[in-house]
């Protein structure tokens, strides 16, 4: 169960299908780029996923069992 703040809401700008799972790049909106780190967890339409990177745009590989 997600028990944190909601800080920002973001947009999903690509969606990369490999062949069994995807890569997602999402806009951050308004969250604060100091706080995005690698390994850092993000709540995505409700599926915490875990970031890959501390770049903007955000970046999440998203396994065929996520999926």
């Amino acid at each position: 169960m997600f028990t944190g703040i909601i800080v920002s809401t973001g947009k999903v700008i690509d969606v990369d299908f490999l062949e069994s799972d995807l890569k997602l790049t999402v806009s951050p909106g308004l969250l604060p780029k100091e706080i995005l780190a690698a390994g850092e967890s993000i709540s995505v339409n409700g599926v915490c996923l875990t970031l890959r990177d501390g770049n903007i745009p955000m970046k999440f590989d998203v396994s065929k069992e996520t999926l």
